[in-house]
């Protein structure tokens, strides 16, 4: 215990001395809290605006302090994410104020993390009872898939070798997952799941020969995701973008290390996944900027005030065309 928190149960046995006399007294008794209430900061949350939410959102990975990597056998899996953990003060409640926990499924940022991680155990139960059929009809074998199985481009994310790789890979998962889902969106942090997991299992494919299975690539694209995230926002995240980025690049840099010394691990499979996750962020993942908002009323732009909007890169590139083929058949039309 910190010595701040003994002097503070210090603090309320003298207190409560004090309040005893008091009673004896006949003096009325007057309590004083020493813990923030969690509730003071989400009401005045609520009152911001809408930009003020989106620049909220633009602040949760800000708000990741890595604390260093685990095990050998956790940097082996897909980026050990789960040596970073959230930053900040925190503040401990009374027990009659904790809010209840959410269930699986009932947290709104991890939905999607959730899924996946039940239909993976389920997919493993699955290698189990079937006798190791389901590996063999879902592994990346290039063979099979060179003669047109594309579907083992797909299948191999939800399967695992054994009881450790699923561990450590849901692990891994279960660290990143529900971060990257908030910031992302749903739709967002599922494509760029199952996309980085064929862009591993592709790279793999084309340079590998041995059979593979598991959601390292995958994982390894969310990591990518991150990076691209965290690096295009550092002007809205400060200091704590570079932090976190200096822990990725450290357990990216361990991974790689510990994965060439073992002829087990599929380094082409959590490279390509790295690369296909990276890719997919750039082109379609959130890309905040500070615009000047507009005065409906007065029909023109206003330098005071100024919000974040997202402006995801293959969007505004598909909006350019459209307005380019808009304008070119008007010109046509007069």
């Amino acid at each position: 215990m910190s010595s701040s928190s003994s002097s503070s149960f210090g603090g309320g046995q003298s207190s409560w001395g004090n309040h005893r006399h008091a009673r004896r007294r006949g003096r009325p008794i007057q309590y004083r809290s020493r813990v923030p209430c969690a509730s003071d900061g989400a009401a005045r949350a609520s009152s911001h605006s809408h930009s003020h939410s989106l620049f909220a959102r633009a602040k949760v990975i800000g708000g990741v302090c890595a604390r260093g990597m685990g095990t050998a056998q956790a940097a082996a899996s897909a980026v050990a994410l789960g040596a970073s953990a959230y930053g900040g003060t925190y503040h401990a409640r009374p027990r009659s104020r904790r809010a209840p926990q959410p269930g699986p499924f009932q947290n709104p940022d991890r939905v999607c993390t959730d899924a996946i991680m039940a239909t993976t155990v389920g997919a493993y139960a699955l290698q189990i009872l079937s006798g190791q059929a389901l590996t063999a009809l879902g592994a990346k074998v290039n063979a099979s898939i060179a003669a047109g199985q594309m579907w083992r481009l797909v299948t191999p994310i939800a399967l695992h070798g054994g009881l450790s790789h699923l561990l450590v890979n849901m692990y891994s998962l279960n660290s990143i997952g529900p971060m990257m889902e908030a910031t992302f969106g749903r739709e967002q942090f599922m494509a760029v799941y199952l996309g980085a997991g064929v862009a591993g299992n592709y790279a793999s494919y084309r340079f590998c020969p041995s059979t593979s299975v598991g959601a390292s690539g995958a994982i390894f694209g969310l990591a990518g995701a991150l990076a691209v995230y965290l690096q295009r926002h550092k002007r809205y995240l400060g200091e704590r973008a570079d932090m976190q980025l200096q822990s990725l690049g450290t357990a990216l840099a361990v991974n790689t290390m510990f994965g060439l010394t073992s002829r087990r691990i599929d380094n082409w499979g959590h490279g390509g996944g790295l690369v296909g996750g990276a890719l997919l962020a750039y082109l379609n993942g959130p890309n905040l900027k500070l615009e000047n908002d507009v005065d409906a009323r007065a029909g023109k732009s206003s330098m005071r005030r100024r919000k974040l909007v997202n402006r995801p890169v293959l969007q505004s590139a598909i909006d350019s065309v459209r307005r380019f083929w808009e304008d070119d058949d008007d010109a046509w039309a007069d």
